[in-house]
């Protein structure tokens, strides 16, 4: 359980934050970064380049860099809405530089941050070395790149149509919207028309009324799930591991892949749960990090000091429940304190006094809850939970 991890921004989301990237650290075996432009301009700006590297030099996290941006580009002619999805990536700035390769690109990020000229080769060279380029678009994940993977998907009738209608039931706004919607997709000269029936008007006076407003729901909003979809899709089977997506693009991946992806969301479910039933009154490590109320440099010192718990979760079979797995570790143990515990303590502490004298048998007195610990119990994962979790996350 919790072997691995890929980590990548939502497509129209925000970049991977500090407290996502946190809770992969300590409780997967292996993380692995998928970094685009948004999310590596996010981690210079939060914890420099520096840190993003001494990060990567971890022996458990790993990274590719694909600069493109996804999306779907639409223009109107007359009546119709044309629809192409694009990857693209920033060949400039707003001072109108020019960068002409990756490590031109490169020192524009970073000259943006502040870094002068000196710095900005010595800490591309790094992360060129430390960090491969692999493209979207390109048959690095797929034959022919994920968007001509997400048109072909399209031409299948019975899967737009069932993937469109998860959308829109997992769509905030469209609870009371009739889900037997029909969508029809058009091809012309490499542009997509979308006709349907779906009452899109009644979705975003929906989403008007939330507080702050919800964006509108559009016909290219929902191509964008679907982009977003067959992309999570090529980089979980490309990876393997647990992929970090949105439910929308969980859901609408099970629609084509219900045998083969049923761990997705999985652990983290599990995760979930064993925050709930275990620290109950506790922010989630996620939370703390993202609210500035602890830093990034902070965690990882608690990382640090988690070698031992990470290195029981990794053991937990994927069969089994991780919060049944950490309830057995704690009770499993409890009869230390008991009966037979006292009786325990006073046999040890009566033979070591017998061998050794009266002050032989005080000095076991004093010391016998740590000795027994150590002979019979032996480190649990309770110990780095509250010599160390709660107290950095502490309560709400």
């Amino acid at each position: 359980m919790f072997e691995k991890i890929v980590l990548k921004r939502l497509i129209d989301g925000p970049p991977i934050s500090l407290g996502e990237l946190a809770e992969a650290l300590l409780f997967y075996q292996n993380v692995h970064l998928v970094l685009d432009h948004s999310t590596l301009s996010h981690l210079i700006e939060s914890i420099r380049m520096e840190g993003l590297l001494s990060l990567l030099g971890r022996k458990n996290v790993t990274a590719v860099y694909c600069e493109e941006t996804l999306g779907i580009s639409t223009t109107k002619r007359g009546v119709f809405e044309y629809h192409t999805p694009i990857g693209f990536y920033l060949s400039g700035d707003a001072t109108g530089a020019v960068a002409n390769n990756r490590r031109e690109r490169l020192y524009l990020t970073l000259a943006r941050y502040g870094y002068d000229k000196k710095q900005r080769e010595r800490l591309a060279s790094i992360f060129i070395a430390k960090v491969p380029m692999k493209r979207l678009t390109a048959d690095d994940f797929v034959k022919g790149g994920v968007i001509k993977a997400m048109v072909k998907g399209l031409t299948n009738a019975p899967y737009l149509q069932a993937a469109t209608r998860k959308i829109v039931e997992n769509t905030v706004g469209a609870e009371d919207i009739r889900h037997d919607f029909k969508i029809d997709l058009f091809e012309s000269e490499q542009e997509y028309i979308v006709t349907t029936d779906l009452d899109i008007n009644a979705i975003n006076n929906n989403r008007a009324r939330f507080s702050p407003t919800l964006d509108a729901i559009t016909k290219a909003s929902i191509l964008t799930e679907l982009l977003a979809a067959t992309t999570d899709t090529h980089l979980a089977a490309y990876y393997g591991g647990e992929l970090y997506t949105s439910k929308i693009s969980s859901e609408v991946i099970k629609v084509r892949h219900a045998m083969l992806l049923t761990r997705i969301g999985i652990d983290r479910r599990e995760l979930d749960n064993f925050h709930e039933i275990v620290l109950p009154n506790s922010p989630s490590l996620s939370e703390v990090i993202n609210s500035g109320e602890k830093t990034f440099d902070d965690f990882l010192r608690v990382l640090d000091k988690s070698q031992k718990f990470r290195e029981w979760i990794g053991g937990i079979s994927p069969d089994a429940n991780i919060v049944s797995e950490y309830m057995t570790s704690v009770t499993s143990v409890d009869w230390i304190s008991g009966v037979k515990g006292k009786i325990l303590r006073y046999v040890l502490g009566g033979a070591v006094g017998t061998a050794t004298g009266d002050i032989g048998g005080l000095a076991i007195g004093a010391a016998d809850s740590f000795l027994v610990e150590r002979i019979f119990g032996g480190w649990r994962p309770s110990h780095f939970i509250s010599r160390s979790y709660r107290p950095f996350v502490g309560e709400r």
